[in-house]
């Protein structure tokens, strides 16, 4: 996905990249979700984050800046994260779990 500055994507390995959508280069890696089977990054509007699913039903948010995941959440059941995320606002995103739950997460910066 791309948010203007970066274009964000996860490799087949699960690791979340950032590139610099004019010269191809890598920003930045995240790897420490290797292996989870994650869905695609995606912005949050109006935020510094971005969020990603995985198989075992976590929600992950990582700043775009740098790729550091900055918190981790598990609506409902714990059937996986069915797609992508859907930024419903600057402070909420829907989440569809693979069991058909869908919750919508409120989304706030650490204090």
């Amino acid at each position: 996905r791309l948010d203007g500055e970066r274009l964000y994507v996860t490799e087949a390995n699960s690791h979340v990249r950032a590139v610099d959508p004019d010269s191809g280069q890598t920003l930045w890696r995240q790897d420490k979700l290797a292996h989870r089977k994650l869905t695609a990054p995606v912005p949050i509007p109006d935020t510094d984050y971005l969020i990603v699913g995985d198989y075992n039903g976590y929600v992950h948010i990582l700043t775009r800046a740098d790729g550091r995941i900055v918190g981790r959440h598990r609506p409902g059941d714990s059937f996986g994260i069915l797609a992508d995320a859907v930024a419903v606002d600057a402070n909420r995103v829907a989440i569809q779990t693979r069991g058909g739950q869908l919750s919508v997460l409120s989304i706030r910066a650490r204090q």
